[in-house]
C-alpha cells in the first residue's frame, strides 16, 4: 500500500507541474448582458504548452451558480471544434424542461468557449481567399495540386493574421486550457472535475482524461465515434454512421406519406441522381446574398451539399421532413438550404476557421495524391459494424484462454502449484510477475497449465470484477480495443491488486512500436506482440523489452516506477534490479501468417528470449485465402499447423491458444478447468463462511447479550448529569444556608447572652417583649439549622446516588466497549469474506452498495452542515463589526451636531475619525461575509455603502454653518446606507440559520438511512452464513448476467 501510494504521488506531481507553473485566477464578474445567478470570466491560459515562453491567450468561461454552498463543477464541452460551450449552456438553461436545472442542485455549470471560438479571441483569416472554392473530393493529381495550394495559401494567410494562436489550436492545448481552468477555479491540483462532452467535446474530454485521470469525477461523453481511435478509424466510423442514418432516412421517406419524397419510386435512386447533378455542376442558391449577416454562397457544390446533409440528418426524424423538402427543391434548381457561409470580414462567428486550425493540427496531412488516396475513408461495405457506435454499445466478452505445452492433463502438485501465481509475484506489485519462470514451470509440468481470461474491451470493471476469480493470467487486448495508455495501465493494476498478485497481466500491444511495448512493461505487465513474421521483427521486439546489453536492449528505465527503497527491491539480490526485470516479464509472440509459420524456425533459433508462441489461427487462415473457420480441415491449413507444431516441438517452446477450440489448445477439459476456477472462487467464499462460523456465532452472541448496553449507558449518562445538576444546586443552597446560619447564630447569641440588653428591657417594663424577641431569634436560628441539616442529608443522598451511578456507568462502559469490539471484529470478519462482488449472494452485494452510497451521502450532508456552521459564525462576526460601524456612525453624527454649534477643528477631526472607523468596520464585515460565501454560496452580497468623508482641508479653511449642515446631511445618508446594509446582513443570517436547520435535518435523515443500511447489510450477511451452514446455498443465482465465461 505504501509503495502504491508513494508511486502514485510521484507520478501525479510530475505530470501536473508544467501546466500549473503559475496561478491565474478566474475573475468572475457579471455577464454582458446580465443573466440570473450567472457569472463570466476571461481566463488567461498558456499559449504554447510545449514551450511555455510566457505568452498567453484568453479563453471565455461562464458559470451558472449551484444552490449548494460548496458545489462540484460540471463543464460542458461543445461539439465542433467550432462550437461555443457558453452558447450551449445558455441554450440548455433557457429551456425550463432541460435536465441541467436538476444538475444545479449539486453542480456549478461551466461553459467554456475553446480557444479561437465563441467569445474567446477569434481565428482570423482572409475572407476573399477563403471564399474561393477548391474541391476536396479530388479525382486526380491535377485537382489535388489545386486543392493543396489553395489551402496552403489560405492557411498561411490565417496564420499571419491570427499570430501564434493559429499554431496552438490543437485539441491537446484545448484540453489543457480546461485543466488549467479546473485548477484555477479552486487553486487545488487534486480538485475533481466532472465533464459533459458532446461530439467533438467528447474528444476534448478523452484527451483531458489521458492526462488528468486521477482528477476525473463523473464523465459523460456523447459521440457517435470513439476519439481514442486514430483519424482513419474515426473517419471510418463517421462514414459508417452517416451512411446507416442516410439509409434510415430513405426508408422513412419510402414509408411515411409526410415525406416530400414519398412519391418517388425509389428514394435512394433519387438521391443518387441528385448527387450526380451536384457533381456535374454546382446548383444555384437564389435565396442567398453575399452581403450582410447570414451571407451565403450563390451556389452549392456536391461537397458542400454532403456537408450540410450530415448536419440535417443528425437530429433524426423531427428534422427529416424539412430535409426532404430541401432535397426536392435542390432537384428543381434551388439548393439555398444547403449553401455554405460567405465570409465578409476577417472574423468568423460560425467558427469554421477554428475548425480548420484544429483539424490541421490534429489530423495527419496528405502531402501528395497517393497519400490522400490512402487516407480516403473505406467503402461502407468493408466498415465493421462494431465501429458504428463503439462508445454507447459496449458488450462484455470474456473468453477463457489456456497457455500450455500440451492438451490438458493431470499436473504434479507442488508448493508453487498450491500458491498459484502469487508464488511468482515480484517483491513489489508494481513490478511484472516472474512470468517467464511461471511459463517455464508450466511447460515442464511442475505446475498446472496457466488459465487466463480475455479482457477484450477497454473496461476497468472487467479486471476489477474478475481479479478475485482465481485465474492465473489476464489477456488485456490493447490491439483491438479503444484502450488508451491510462486505461491500459489502470486495467493492469486492477488485475494485479484485486487478485493480490494471483493474476499475471498480459497486454497485447497494438503494434511493434517501441513506446507501446514500454508502456505495457512499465505498467507491470508481460507482453503479447501480434503479427511477428520475421527474425528482424522478433529481434526488435526483444530489444524493446530488455534493459542493457542483453539482446542489444533498448528499453528505457522508468524513473517513477522504480522508487528507491520502495518499489525497486530485486527478487535476486545478487543482481541489479534491471537484470532481474529482464528475467521477469514474459514475451509472447503471435504467428498470424503463413510467412510467420515459415520463418518460425529461424525466429526461435536466432531469438531465444521469446518465452511463448501463439498461433493466430484466424489471421493465418485469412492470409492463406481460407475461410475464418478456425476448425477448418483444408490440406494446406493442416500442413501449416503440422509445420507450426513440429517447430514448437523441435525448440521445446511453450505455446498458447483458446480454451474453447479443439486440442491441442483447448477442449472439454480446458473448459471444465475454466468453470472450476470460477466455482472454486465462489466456493472459497463458502469455505471462509464455514471456517468463520464458530467465531461468527460467538460474536453474534456477544452482540446479543450486550445490545442493551448502549441505550442503557445513554440513559445512565443522562441520570448522572441530572444528579450532578442536583448536587450543584444543593451545594449552592448549602453555601447560602451556612452563611445564613452564621448570621442567625450571632443574632441569637446576642439576645441570649446580653445581660445589659436584658436589664434595659426589664427596667423599661418590657421584659415580655425581650423574651419574645429572644425566642424569635432562637426559633429563626433553629429553623436555619434544621434546613441546613436537611440539605446536608440531601447532599449525602445525592453523593451516594452519584457514586452508585458512576460505578454502574463504568460497568456499562466496559460492556459497551465489549459490544463495540465485537462489532468491529464482526465487521472485519464480514469484510474479509464479503467485500467486493459475491455472485452467490446478490442481496448482500445490493445492500453493500446501498450502505456505501448511504455512507457517502451522510458524509456529504455532514460536510454541508459543518460548512453552514462556519458560515453562520463568520456572519455573526460580520454582524458584530456592522454593529461597531453603526456605533461609529452615531459618533460621527454626534460630532457633526457639535460642529454645527461651533465645535471647530476638534469637531471636524472627531467626525473624520468616527467615519474612518465606520469604514474600517464595514470593510471587515464585508470581508467576513465574503468568507462566509465560500462556505455557503447561497449567501448574497451585501449592498454597496458609500461613506462620505468630505474635504478636511476645505472644511477647515472655509468652515461655516452651511458647509457643516451639508456635511451633516451626507453623514445621515451614509448612516442610512449602513443601516440598510446591516438589515440585509441580519436577513442573510436568518436565512443561513434556516438553511443550517435544513442541513442538520438532512444529516439526521442520512444518519438514519446509514444506520438502517448497515443493519440491513449485517442481516444479509448473517443470512448468508445461515444459508451456507444449513446447506441451502444450492445452485448459484445468475447475479452477474453480463459475464460470459466459455
Amino acid at each position: 500500500m505504501l509503495s502504491s501510494t508513494l508511486g502514485s504521488i510521484v507520478l501525479l506531481l510530475g505530470a501536473a507541474l508544467p501546466v500549473f507553473a503559475q496561478n491565474r485566477p478566474l475573475w468572475w464578474e457579471e455577464c454582458d448582458p446580465p443573466r440570473e445567478n450567472t457569472q463570466c470570466a476571461m481566463h488567461s491560459d498558456i499559449l504554447d504548452y510545449n514551450r511555455n515562453y510566457g505568452m498567453f491567450t484568453n479563453v471565455a468561461v461562464m458559470r451558472i451558480r449551484s444552490k449548494l454552498k460548496k458545489p462540484k463543477a460540471a463543464v460542458f464541452l461543445p461539439s465542433g471544434p467550432k462550437r461555443s460551450g457558453i452558447n450551449l449552456l445558455k441554450q440548455y438553461f433557457d429551456d425550463p424542461s432541460h435536465h441541467v436545472h436538476e444538475l444545479l442542485e449539486q453542480y456549478d455549470l461551466v461553459g467554456m468557449d475553446p480557444r479561437g471560438s465563441g467569445q474567446s479571441p477569434p481565428i482570423k483569416c482572409n475572407a476573399t481567399l477563403w471564399n474561393r472554392r477548391a474541391p476536396s473530393m479530388v479525382k486526380d493529381e491535377v485537382e489535388f495540386v489545386d486543392m493543396y495550394y489553395h489551402w496552403k495559401e489560405v492557411g498561411e494567410a490565417c496564420k499571419k493574421m491570427t499570430g501564434r494562436l493559429f499554431d496552438n489550436m490543437d485539441t491537446r492545448s484545448i484540453s489543457l486550457d480546461m485543466d488549467s481552468i479546473r485548477y484555477n477555479m479552486w487553486f487545488k491540483i487534486e480538485q475533481e472535475i466532472h465533464l459533459i462532452g458532446h461530439s467533438y467535446g467528447s474528444h476534448i474530454g478523452i484527451t483531458n482524461l489521458e492526462r488528468a485521470l486521477p482528477y476525473a469525477g463523473r464523465i459523460v461523453l456523447d459521440g457517435i465515434v470513439d476519439h481514442t481511435h486514430d483519424p482513419m478509424a474515426v473517419m471510418q466510423a463517421e462514414s459508417a454512421s452517416f451512411e446507416m442514418t442516410l439509409r434510415h432516412f430513405f426508408k422513412w421517406c419510402q414509408e411515411d406519406a409526410s415525406c416530400a419524397l414519398h412519391d418517388q419510386n425509389d428514394v435512394e435512386d433519387f438521391f443518387k441522381q441528385l448527387t450526380n447533378k451536384f457533381e456535374a455542376a454546382p446548383i444555384p442558391a437564389p435565396k442567398c446574398q453575399q452581403i450582410g449577416e447570414g451571407a451565403c454562397r450563390s451556389d452549392v457544390s456536391l461537397e458542400e451539399m454532403m456537408t450540410a446533409l450530415q448536419q440535417d440528418l443528425g437530429p433524426g426524424q423531427p428534422g427529416w421532413g424539412s430535409l426532404a423538402t430541401n432535397l426536392l427543391a435542390a432537384s428543381k434548381g434551388d439548393a439555398s438550404a444547403f449553401s455554405m457561409p460567405w465570409f465578409t470580414n476577417d472574423t468568423d462567428p460560425s467558427g469554421t476557421w477554428a475548425t480548420l486550425a484544429t483539424g490541421c493540427l490534429d489530423w495527419q496531412h496528405a502531402n501528395d495524391y497517393l497519400e490522400l488516396q490512402a487516407a480516403q475513408p473505406l467503402n461502407s461495405q468493408v466498415i465493421l459494424a462494431a465501429h458504428l457506435n463503439p462508445i454507447t454499445t459496449p458488450q462484455l466478452i470474456t473468453d477463457s484462454v489456456t497457455i500450455q505445452n500440451s492438451p490438458m492433463a493431470a499436473t504434479a502438485t507442488s508448493t508453487t502449484s498450491s500458491q498459484g501465481m502469487q508464488a511468482y509475484a515480484a517483491p513489489s506489485l508494481f513490478q511484472p510477475h516472474r512470468a517467464r519462470d511461471a511459463i517455464r514451470d508450466a511447460h515442464q509440468k511442475k505446475i498446472r497449465p496457466l488459465l487466463c481470461y480475455y479482457a477484450g474491451l477497454s473496461s476497468l470493471p472487467i479486471t476489477r470484477f474478475l481479479g478475485p476469480m482465481n485465474y492465473d493470467a489476464v489477456w488485456i487486448d490493447w490491439e483491438h480495443s479503444s484502450c488508451n495508455v491510462e486505461t491500459m495501465t489502470s486495467m493492469v493494476h486492477e488485475a494485479i491488486f484485486m487478485s493480490q498478485g494471483a493474476t499475471i497481466p498480459f497486454v497485447r500491444v497494438p503494434c511493434h512500436d517501441h513506446a507501446a511495448i514500454g508502456y505495457a512493461l512499465d505498467a507491470g505487465a508481460s507482453i503479447v506482440v501480434p503479427q511477428v513474421d520475421t527474425v528482424e521483427q522478433a529481434k526488435h521486439v526483444v530489444s524493446a523489452t530488455m534493459f542493457g546489453s542483453k539482446q542489444r536492449g533498448t528499453r528505457s528505465a522508468p524513473p517513477f516506477r522504480l522508487i528507491p527503497g520502495i518499489t525497486d527491491q530485486a527478487f535476486d539480490a545478487t543482481r541489479d534490479i534491471h537484470q532481474n526485470l529482464n528475467d521477469q516479464a514474459a514475451i509472447m509472440i503471435q504467428i498470424e501468417s503463413l510467412e510467420g509459420i515459415n520463418n518460425l524456425d529461424a525466429i526461435l533459433t536466432e531469438v531465444p528470449d521469446i518465452d511463448i508462441v501463439w498461433l493466430g489461427a484466424l489471421d493465418a487462415r485469412v492470409s492463406m485465402n481460407l475461410s475464418g473457420n478456425m476448425a477448418g480441415q483444408e490440406p494446406q491449413w493442416l500442413e501449416a499447423k503440422e509445420k507450426f507444431f513440429s517447430i514448437i516441438d523441435k525448440h521445446d517452446k511453450p505455446y498458447g491458444g483458446f480454451a474453447f477450440v479443439e486440442p491441442p489448445f483447448g477442449g472439454p477439459e480446458a473448459i471444465k478447468e475454466a468453470a472450476k476456477r470460477i466455482l472454486t472462487t465462489m466456493a472459497s467464499i463458502e469455505d471462509k463462511i464455514r471456517s468463520a462460523a464458530t467465531r461468527n456465532h460467538e460474536l453474534l452472541g456477544v452482540l446479543s447479550v450486550t445490545d442493551h448496553a448502549i441505550p442503557d449507558l445513554e440513559n445512565q449518562t443522562k441520570y448522572i448529569a441530572s444528579l450532578e445538576s442536583q448536587a450543584k444546586n444543593n451545594a449552592a443552597k448549602l453555601a447560602t444556608l451556612k452563611s445564613k446560619h452564621a448570621v442567625e447564630l450571632r443574632e441569637h447569641e446576642n439576645y441570649r447572652d446580653s445581660v445589659v440588653r436584658r436589664f434595659v428591657y426589664k427596667i423599661g417594663g418590657k421584659k415580655d417583649e425581650f423574651e419574645a424577641r429572644a425566642a424569635k431569634e432562637e426559633r429563626e436560628y433553629f429553623d436555619v439549622l434544621q434546613e441546613e441539616h436537611k440539605e446536608t442529608e440531601v447532599k449525602k443522598n445525592i453523593e451516594s446516588a452519584l457514586a452508585q451511578a458512576r460505578q454502574a456507568s463504568a460497568e456499562l462502559e466496559a460492556v459497551v466497549q465489549r459490544h463495540k469490539t465485537a462489532q468491529q471484529e464482526l465487521d472485519s470478519l464480514y469484510n474479509d469474506i464479503f467485500s467486493g462482488p459475491t455472485p452467490q449472494f446478490p442481496e448482500e452485494d445490493e445492500r453493500e452498495q446501498a450502505c456505501t452510497s448511504a455512507q457517502m451521502n451522510y458524509q456529504e450532508a455532514r460536510m454541508r452542515a459543518e460548512s453552514q456552521i462556519q458560515a453562520i459564525k463568520m456572519l455573526e462576526q460580520a454582524k458584530q463589526r456592522m454593529s461597531n460601524a453603526l456605533k461609529a456612525m452615531q459618533d460621527a453624527l454626534s460630532a457633526s451636531r457639535f460642529d454645527m454649534f461651533g465645535g471647530g477643528t476638534m469637531a471636524d477631526v472627531m467626525e473624520r475619525n468616527a467615519l474612518s472607523q465606520a469604514e474600517v468596520q464595514l470593510s471587515q464585515a464585508r470581508m467576513d461575509t465574503m468568507n462566509a460565501q465560500r462556505m455557503d454560496t447561497a449567501i448574497k452580497d451585501l449592498p454597496p455603502v458609500k461613506i462620505s468623508h468630505g474635504n478636511l482641508v476645505g472644511d477647515v479653511l472655509f468652515d461655516n454653518i452651511f458647509s457643516d449642515m451639508d456635511f451633516h446631511d451626507k453623514i445621515k445618508r451614509s448612516n442610512a446606507e449602513v443601516e440598510r446594509c446591516s438589515n440585509v446582513l441580519k436577513l442573510e443570517i436568518q436565512r443561513a440559520k434556516e438553511r443550517h436547520q435544513s442541513a442538520e435535518a438532512a444529516v439526521k435523515e442520512w444518519e438514519r438511512h446509514l444506520k438502517d443500511a448497515r443493519a440491513a447489510l449485517q442481516t444479509a450477511r448473517e443470512m448468508a452464513f445461515e444459508r451456507t451452514l444449513n446447506g441451502e446455498s444450492g445452485e448459484l443465482p445468475p447475479a452477474y448476467s453480463v459475464q460470459k465465461v466459455v
